[in-house]
């Protein structure tokens, strides 16, 4: 008699099937003994004894054959709940000595047992200056094999989201979620750790024949090997910084410094004015976006196409003023972004007043 072992593998066993090739049962799961029946009562095979086949004959393979249905990555599928396991039949024999027997054959049972499913949250992202909110978090379930998918239909339930950023969408008291969120805020460009956890009702469960979330049919508990933490990303928050017109008489000082002295064009030597010194950033202003967590920009070149006389000022006329690498605190949390004035620079032309009828000769 050879009979098909029973197997007890998980869903998917024997590697990934996708692609048009059926999963198959092996060829060496089954014994092959010689049936002998018991002589006081022969026609009762349960008291029948069994030894092994004799001298040097053997059964190297059979053909095990199942009525299991096939996935759609051609995978054996699950039993259903309740439902009797499904049956290994064994057949076509090879080996030696084999013509010397009467083969008779007997089934084995294949239970299959649902894969384990991991969970992690979606890759969350939000700018700098701003706080979390729950529809940032999502899960997402993995471990599917190629040709299966996730029916979201079947996915309920939610899970509590803790990120080192300040967020956990377990509070619930206002104050405390105003701290969280004041935290949330002031925390820098970057990226920070997701953790999941399942709340103590209202667990995440997901329902599917061939896949689990740990027990979900029972405690739906979910180990901690099936919990990945996910990431958010906190981006720069966008900024625009345009320059102010200016209009200033030819001969004006030049660029000013961030430390308030001038220098003069054309040349490196810094000068102190007589009169009082205008900080750069008060040629230039925010115009989109906000400043957050007391940031702050203390200095913002100004640059200008106008050329130099020769005497090392700015020539008259109207030229482009353009504003560039602002400088302050907190500036790496922003993407900052330039805007030229409206009408740039105007420098205007001194004026010369002659005397006429005056005597050279005397003078």
């Amino acid at each position: 008699m050879i009979t098909a072992l029973d197997q007890n593998p998980l869903y998917g066993f024997g590697g990934i099937q996708y692609g048009g090739t059926n999963a198959a049962l092996g060829t060496t799961d089954f014994t092959a003994q010689v049936q002998i029946p018991d002589p006081a009562d022969p026609t009762n095979p349960a008291n029948d004894s069994y030894i092994s086949m004799y001298s040097s004959d053997s059964v190297t393979s059979v053909t095990l054959s199942t009525d299991a249905s096939l996935s759609d990555s051609h995978n054996y599928n699950v039993a259903l709940s309740g439902a009797t396991p499904w049956t290994i039949t064994p057949s076509s024999p090879i080996g030696k000595g084999l013509g010397n027997y009467t083969i008779t054959y007997d089934t084995g049972t294949l239970t299959i047992s649902k894969m384990d499913l991991t969970v992690t949250p979606l890759p969350a992202y939000r700018t700098y200056g701003s706080d979390d909110t729950i529809s940032m978090f999502s899960p997402v379930l993995t471990g599917f094999l190629k040709g299966d998918g996730e029916d979201t239909s079947e996915l309920s339930g939610d899970l509590i989201y803790t990120c080192t950023d300040g967020y956990n969408s377990k509070d619930t008291d206002p104050d405390q979620i105003t701290a969280d969120q004041t935290e949330e805020g002031s925390k820098s460009v970057g990226t920070y750790t997701i953790t999941i956890t399942q709340p103590a009702s209202g667990k995440l469960t997901y329902k599917d024949d061939n896949y689990t979330l740990a027990d979900t049919e029972s405690s739906g508990t979910l180990i901690s090997a099936q919990l990945i933490n996910g990431t958010l990303t906190i981006d720069p928050a966008p900024l625009t910084i345009t320059a102010l017109p200016q209009t200033q008489d030819y001969g004006f000082d030049g660029t000013v410094n961030a430390d308030g002295t001038i220098i003069l064009p054309g040349t490196s030597a810094a000068l102190t004015p007589g009169a009082p010194l205008i900080p750069y950033y008060k040629f230039s202003k925010i115009i989109s976006g906000n400043l957050f967590n007391n940031d702050s920009i203390t200095a913002v070149p100004l640059s200008t196409d106008d050329a130099i006389s020769s005497s090392s000022h700015y020539n008259a006329g109207t030229w482009s003023l353009t504003p560039s690498d602002a400088s302050g605190v907190g500036l790496l949390n922003y993407t900052i972004t330039y805007a030229s004035a409206s009408t740039g620079l105007t420098v205007n032309p001194n004026v010369l007043s002659f005397n006429y009828g005056l005597d050279l000769k005397q003078a």
